[in-house]
């Protein structure tokens, strides 16, 4: 089956890319003509407040030196310290010669905020101006972004029918080259039917040919040859019962003549062994009897042993306890001597209870 493609996540085309920065570059030249406007507008102002300046080159190397652009977190502070400014010159007062130029100093003042308002209301037009382009660039991408999408996906739509397309037209392929091979086996096995035909044609007409020969063989020359036949069985079935008959009274002869040998040939094996056994054994007659005696007297006196044996096996577990008591009853010969100096008695224990076997004087009765 063909692989179904998914490109709701894919990254944006070169095309919108291209048109993202070209925006982008639009938006660096605002800014810089922005700022150039805003160059302009403070050499202006510079040159303005210079020319009211009517300051001698020693007093302005001694008296203070007033910026040109102040920041806007310092604004606050300065202004103060404008506003009064001979409470700063009472808190530090300057050993030179310091002169006064209120004039001048509110001129540059009001120029420093015509200044500062100038460009915060900049500011403001370029923050809006920004924002508006970058609104336009987001609408911009985003509707760039849903065309790409439905682009991407009638694109994948069709890439899935190319290959489903495919997949058909592999398939269409694969079923002719298997129809072909079909037709391929079918075309075989019809000419090896019409072989095996060809073949069973052939041996029908033999059949027939020999179905013919044989009826006219059964017409003509069967009863002849059918009592020939019948006659010539009987003749062969005599024979048989004569040859059986001759064959089973050969067997019966072969067979009494054979028993009849071997009944002579044991009778002789008989004599031969009798006369040998006399021949060899007649020198050791008597020694032959005395061994039969020796043998027959070992015998009985080996039953004899055997029941002597039983009776002294049934009486050795007595003996055994009567050892086992004398055993015990035997004391050691120093013990018996020397009793009163070796003192065999039985250890004291903890908790054995102590007798006291004390010798009493007795009293003589004089």
């Amino acid at each position: 089956m063909p692989a179904f493609r998914d490109h709701s996540l894919a990254p944006l085309p070169l095309g919108l890319a291209s048109e993202t920065s070209v925006l982008g570059s639009r938006l660096h030249a605002f800014q810089v003509c922005c700022l150039q406007l805003f160059g302009l507008r403070m050499t202006k102002i510079l040159s303005h407040s210079n020319s009211f300046q009517t300051q001698p080159l020693g007093d302005s190397l001694h008296g203070p030196q007033f910026p040109v652009s102040v920041p806007s977190k310092l604004m606050p502070l300065e202004t103060s310290q404008l506003k009064n400014p001979q409470g700063r010159i009472r808190q530090k007062p300057h050993l030179g010669k310091i002169p006064a130029k209120p004039r001048l100093m509110r001129m540059m003042l009001q120029n420093q905020r015509s200044l500062l308002q100038d460009v915060c209301d900049h500011e403001c037009f370029l923050t809006k101006q920004n924002e508006g382009v970058v609104r336009t660039i987001l609408d911009m991408e985003a509707s760039t972004a849903l065309q790409v999408r439905a682009i991407l996906r009638q694109e994948d739509i069709s890439l899935n029918m190319m290959d489903i397309l495919e997949y058909s037209n592999n398939k269409l392929q694969r079923s002719k080259s298997e129809l072909q091979e079909w037709r391929e086996k079918e075309e075989w096995k019809k000419n090896s039917l019409e072989q095996q035909a060809e073949q069973l044609n052939t041996r029908i007409k033999n059949m027939q040919e020999l179905v013919s020969f044989l009826s006219t063989y059964m017409e003509h020359k069967y009863s002849l040859r059918s009592v020939q036949i019948a006659s010539l069985v009987c003749q062969l079935q005599q024979v048989k019962d004569s040859q059986q008959e001759e064959l089973d009274n050969r067997s019966e002869m072969r067979r009494m003549v054979l028993k009849t040998l071997s009944n002579t040939k044991e009778e002789k094996k008989r004599k031969v062994w009798r006369s040998l056994l006399v021949k060899t054994q007649y020198p050791h007659d008597k020694t032959l009897q005395q061994v039969i005696w020796d043998s027959w007297y070992q015998q009985k006196w080996m039953v004899k042993c055997r029941e002597l044996i039983d009776q002294s096996k049934e009486k050795m577990p007595t003996l055994r306890a009567d050892v086992e008591v004398l055993r015990t009853q035997v004391q050691d010969l120093q013990e018996v001597i020397f009793e009163d100096v070796l003192l065999q008695r039985p250890k004291c224990t903890p908790d054995m209870d102590i007798i006291l076997n004390i010798p009493v004087e007795e009293l003589l009765p004089f």
